[in-house]
């Protein structure tokens, strides 16, 4: 056990040479010492590598993902689907449009996303396990690309990291979330924002001192101060308070 066969072997060494062929054994060498590839699937990179270096020009304007125009991502969304077709849950047709219309996740509210998706069906569970499909399944696919156009289309100079973060948290602000997983909701972030509670723009702030600052502030306070809320809002504040109060118990443990 643990011991790889001859033909595991011969297939191993094969991939590196065609890998090494495509982008030269130099910059092979160092993604693989780096661990640059979020997929473990070699026949998806070698897919991803033998695409951009056989079909260049389909890839041009890639930076365009870059800019928040999502009316103009289509071509680009549905050529990065193709690398992996079958993967998404769903039609690559449908999974452009919620790409497109999740653009919008932290200015408009949930059920006007859901509205504008109507025409697909898209309920409430079905919007979450997209978008989870987005932060971590198509940013992944993402990140591979980007890794090997910088290599392989380098005299393009292209680089779609920003669009790639902007994915990875379902175009909130980082922060926000973040928040989700200790059951802060996105509607009532926004809120706590507007109302100027917390600066959820600002850059330097990570997970551990929103928490710190949430503390700080008090359960109390962040009521008072956030305009808007509903009886049901405050009543998922209480378990969010609830709970990184824990998560700060035990952090100083």
């Amino acid at each position: 056990e643990g011991i790889l066969t001859k033909e595991q072997v011969a297939k191993i060494q094969y991939h590196n040479e065609e890998m090494s062929e495509l982008l030269g054994t130099k910059v092979y060498e160092q993604l693989k010492s780096e661990s640059q590839f979020q997929s473990s699937n070699s026949e998806l990179i070698k897919k991803i590598a033998i695409d951009l270096s056989q079909n260049p020009d389909s890839w041009n304007g890639l930076n365009y993902l870059n800019r928040f125009q999502p009316q103009n991502w289509d071509r680009l969304i549905k050529r990065i689907l193709r690398l992996q077709p079958g993967y998404w849950e769903t039609r690559d047709t449908l999974f452009t449009e919620f790409i497109k219309v999740i653009a919008y996740n932290w200015s408009k509210p949930i059920p006007q996303l859901l509205k504008e998706l109507e025409d697909y069906d898209i309920g409430i569970d079905e919007f979450f396990k997209l978008e989870r499909n987005v932060t971590y399944k198509f940013s992944a696919l993402l990140q591979d690309l980007n890794t090997l156009q910088k290599r392989i289309l380098k005299n393009k100079g292209y680089d779609i990291s920003r669009f790639i973060a902007l994915c990875s948290q379902a175009f909130l602000p980082r922060v926000v979330f973040q928040l989700e997983e200790y059951g802060l909701p996105r509607m009532i972030s926004k809120k706590i924002h507007h109302s100027k509670v917390i600066n959820f723009y600002d850059r330097e702030l990570t997970i551990h001192n929103v928490i710190d600052q949430f503390n700080e502030i008090g359960k109390k306070s962040t009521i008072e101060q956030t305009n808007d809320l509903d009886s049901f809002d405050k009543y998922i504040l209480d378990y969010f308070f609830d709970g990184i109060k824990i998560t700060n118990a035990q952090q100083r443990i």
